[in-house]
């Protein structure tokens, strides 16, 4: 442990101690420490404690079992009132080990996981999803020996959480993500009648509130109408034109920008990648916008499918029998940081299709500029595809969906009769469409994102794949820690947040 980090653990104890509410009488905010970067924990940490202090909420941290003795340090350096560790969760997994097994066990097959539910609370999804990232595995398919620990692991987890929740007065739960491990306090806070906070993205600093019953099943990233109503077209379309310049030449830090856009990929035109592929001259180029298969398919609402496997296994077979396109296919830029890189051709192997794979070396801008039609559950790609007001088929409903520019099946069986027969004749966006597009974008890329450099979380952002620079962070620390919070950017930030309407935290239009 080095010196600087000895200092930055004293500092925070004695900065904290003096701004978390101790009293418990007004009830309780929790959060969540689970995360192996330090540079999270803080952040988010520090967004939770911030906001118990503007709430008069005594802060509570549920602190995670496996961790380095660094981060376990810098948890307890911020709060001192932290419950839950591996005593406590083998008591709470011997009191519901009958419960426990129960559901285990009544697991058969892949819908039996989705669809379970412990009474009212619907966790499946949140444990399939988790089982994917956890594993690395692009299905479940099999119930085997090694799931079925998983899914017994993450219901004693369920039940933890549910012991501790239903122990305390929790008005409050602010928590780093909804999905995997975190959505299953996302559905307790669903049903516990406790406001929610999620997601804190810590490189846009945004978040979201829950605060009523029907809005946990809403995206966290949807745009309320009365914000997007209220927007100027003309300053709209000027600042996203200049948006997707920088993002389009990957002048954003940002991982799926600077893989997606890099300079070492070649930009083609539609000519040579008829040629190359062997395409027909004369027919529209249908694109599938591969996502990462582990990551989250149940995040975006209402998806068609049970994951995005079963999403790619069934659009490749539709698109195969339409005879009026050509179509291709590209592997997600960032499915290398999943450990993905070639699964797709495995698959794609399986379905006697992977020549209709795109190869590595190809820009995302000759999707763009030269491709006619774009299919995706809900990634980035269609909205930049929107924003070039060509047609976008959406198998879930992403942020962005609902609003009369892209092209929504309501049924499996819709959406491959679409695909099959019928995507040629999807139209270019209208001028009043590409108008209601620019605005969501502009809600999404630019509203989302009040993150800068003198906000006090770290002084940079933090990326996969990326090396962080940890003894400036720490300084960093040392510095905040000498300003009391209520004269901090983040504590003013978040105060006028808490206190108004808005369901998220925007940025400031007038910067």
């Amino acid at each position: 442990m080095s010196n600087l980090f000895k200092k930055v653990i004293k500092s925070n104890k004695d900065f904290w101690n003096n701004v978390n509410h101790i009293d418990d009488s007004d009830g309780y905010l929790l959060y969540e420490a689970f995360y192996l970067e330090p540079i999270m924990t803080y952040g988010i940490t520090k967004t939770a404690l911030t906001i118990a202090k503007i709430k008069g909420l005594t802060p509570v941290g549920i602190e995670p079992l496996r961790t380095s003795e660094e981060n376990k340090k810098l948890i307890y350096s911020m709060n001192n009132n932290i419950i839950g560790n591996k005593f406590d969760f083998l008591v709470s997994a011997i009191k519901n080990i009958f419960s426990i097994l129960k559901y285990t066990f009544k697991i058969r097959n892949k819908q039996n996981f989705l669809n379970l539910k412990v009474d009212k609370y619907e966790i499946g999804k949140h444990i399939y999803d988790h089982t994917l990232i956890s594993y690395k595995i692009p299905e479940v398919n099999k119930i085997d020996l090694k799931i079925r620990k998983k899914i017994l692991l993450e219901l004693a987890y369920f039940f933890y959480f549910k012991d501790l929740i239903e122990s305390k007065n929790i008005k409050m739960m602010v928590l780093g993500d909804n999905v995997y491990r975190y959505g299953l306090l996302f559905e307790l806070a669903k049903y516990n009648k406790a406001e929610c906070i999620t997601p804190i993205n810590l490189n846009a600093f945004s978040m979201r509130k829950y605060q009523n019953f029907e809005e946990f099943n809403i995206h966290d990233r949807k745009p309320e109408k009365n914000i997007l109503d209220n927007l100027q077209i003309k300053s709209v379309n000027k600042y996203i034109d200049e948006y997707f310049s920088k993002r389009f030449s990957a002048n954003l830090e940002q991982h799926d920008v600077l893989k997606a856009f890099s300079n070492s990929k070649k930009i083609y035109t539609k000519n040579e990648v008829i040629a190359q592929y062997n395409l027909k001259e004369n027919l529209p180029v249908v694109i599938i916008m591969n996502h990462i298969f582990c990551d989250a398919p149940h995040a975006y609402p209402d998806g068609l499918y049970d994951d995005y496997k079963e999403w790619l296994t069934h659009t490749v077979k539709a698109l195969k029998l339409n005879k009026n396109i050509n179509f291709l296919i590209k592997e997600h830029p960032s499915a290398d940081l999943y450990n993905e890189k070639g699964v797709i051709n495995k698959i794609l192997n399986e379905l006697d299709s992977e020549q209709y794979l795109l190869k590595d070396d190809v820009h995302s801008l000759t999707v763009l500029n030269e491709f006619d039609v774009v299919i995706t559950c809900g990634g980035t790609i269609g909205q930049e595809f929107i924003y070039k007001g060509k047609p976008v088929v959406l198998a879930a409903k992403p942020p962005y969906s609902g609003f009369g520019f892209t092209t929504e099946p309501k049924t499996k069986e819709d959406y491959e009769r679409l695909l099959s027969c019928g995507v040629e004749n999807l139209p270019l966006l209208s001028s009043e469409q590409r108008e209601n597009a620019n605005k969501v974008i502009y809600h999404d890329f630019v509203l989302l994102n009040s993150y800068s450099d003198d906000l006090e979380i770290g002084g940079e952002r933090f990326y996969m794949g990326r090396d962080f620079d940890y003894e400036k962070f720490y300084d960093n620390i040392l510095k905040y820690n000498e300003i009391p919070l209520e004269n901090q950017k983040i504590y003013k930030l978040l105060k006028k947040f808490i206190e108004s309407d808005d369901r998220h935290l925007l940025r400031n239009i007038n910067e």
